[in-house]
């Protein structure tokens, strides 16, 4: 796992209950402490191309409002739904207790870490390289889209197609309900969690689940090295593992499965059904404990 690469600092400079609207007004700002200010646009990226910032219970109306930013905070801010795209091409920066309705929030950044912080937006958290997150209220399509080497915790997620085409993450203590998540993802350890996933993981490689609970139809198809510890799977868990490698301990089978390539679990339950097994019957292993 990569190590985030985020430095504390103490701004020498404040800027104080500051109201702006023009483009750019404060292009450039390094070493500052915005606290209580107002950006409300129409002029976009107010605050670009800055380093060493923190912005402190202030609110964000403007455009692109962070864009091209190194060593920033934001705590306690406000950035509205006019923010579309509030951080793009922005490095080591923290967002704590902060509320964000962004549609496109967070594209291409890396070292980033959110913690106690709310995140709504259609197209949010793509193509970050190196993250952390602790207790995040998130609501997306597509979130965590190519995102690598994260750590995750506490996250509260509703939304379609998370986590695609991601590798080198862990997440822990999570409550996940979401569609078609983790395709052609590769090294997710996920703990602890709850997985709400219709068409889960498919196309997928080296993922564990330990002491999870799966709900959904169609989940692991096309995928390789699944392992699971201590695993739950609800009734409604249908046509799993079709043409896919898995292994582990489970406190039940699903419902159904549908052509495993190769599968061999220990189980507390052994009830299943297999659906259309053909020549597949030999790749099943079910031992009970």
């Amino acid at each position: 796992m990569n190590d985030l690469k985020i430095k504390e600092f103490l701004p020498k400079n404040i800027i104080k209950d500051y109201s702006g609207s023009q483009e750019r007004e404060l292009y450039g700002t390094t070493n500052t402490m915005l606290s209580h200010c107002t950006f409300l646009g129409p002029g976009e990226s107010p605050v670009k191309d800055c380093n060493h910032v923190v912005c402190y219970k202030s609110r964000i109306k403007a455009r692109y409002a962070f864009w091209e930013n190194k060593n920033l905070v934001l705590n306690e801010c406000l950035l509205a739904t006019t923010d579309r795209a509030p951080l793009w091409y922005t490095h080591s920066f923290v967002i704590k207790k902060s509320r964000m309705y962004c549609p496109k929030g967070l594209r291409e950044c890396s070292d980033m870490k959110i913690v106690d912080s709310l995140l709504h937006g259609t197209e949010c958290l793509w193509q970050i390289n190196r993250f952390e997150v602790d207790n995040l209220d998130l609501v997306s399509y597509y979130p965590f889209l190519e995102c690598n080497y994260g750590k995750i915790n506490k996250l509260k997620m509703k939304g379609k197609y998370s986590f695609q085409h991601c590798h080198d993450i862990e997440i822990t203590n999570s409550n996940l309900d979401t569609k078609d998540a983790f395709w052609h993802s590769k090294r997710i350890t996920i703990k602890d969690s709850f997985i709400k996933g219709e068409y889960l993981a498919w196309y997928s490689e080296d993922l564990t689940f330990i002491n999870c609970t799966i709900s959904g139809t169609q989940p692991f198809v096309s995928s390789k090295n699944i392992k699971f510890i201590d695993c739950t799977f609800l009734k409604d868990t249908d046509r799993a593992f079709e043409k896919s490698t898995a292994s582990g301990s489970l406190k039940n089978l699903p419902y159904s499965l549908y052509n495993p390539k190769k599968i061999s679990f220990t189980v507390d339950d052994d009830k299943t059904i297999i659906e259309k097994p053909g020549s597949s019957t030999n790749c099943i292993q079910i031992k009970k404990r």
